[in-house]
């Protein structure tokens, strides 16, 4: 579990519930103004999720940039999975994405 705080504290965008109800735009466009590249907790106290959090880029310029520096942006341990894996599963599951 990440002690990292999240970057936006009560603003959902991981919950099955919120994605069930609708597409979170509103949340989304705030990522945007306030934190453009994000951290996002993943453990049940956060939004339901068991996982270890991820960075949420929102912006095209700072996605593009993300897509250009894949040094400091790796997906090769397994960045690019919904669920934490374990390592033998994460080399079993490798995907064109990660390598």
């Amino acid at each position: 579990m990440s002690t990292r705080e999240d970057s936006l504290p009560g603003v959902d965008i991981v919950s099955n519930d919120v994605w069930a109800d609708r597409v979170p735009h509103a949340e989304l466009a705030l990522y945007r103004t306030e934190a453009p590249v994000a951290w996002v907790n993943e453990h049940p106290g956060a939004h339901g999720h068991a996982g270890s959090g991820f960075w949420a880029v929102t912006r095209w310029d700072d996605l593009v940039a993300v897509h250009k520096d894949w040094r400091t942006w790796s997906s090769e341990l397994g960045g690019t999975e919904i669920e934490d894996m374990e390592a033998d599963a994460i080399v079993a599951r490798r995907t064109m994405l990660e390598t």
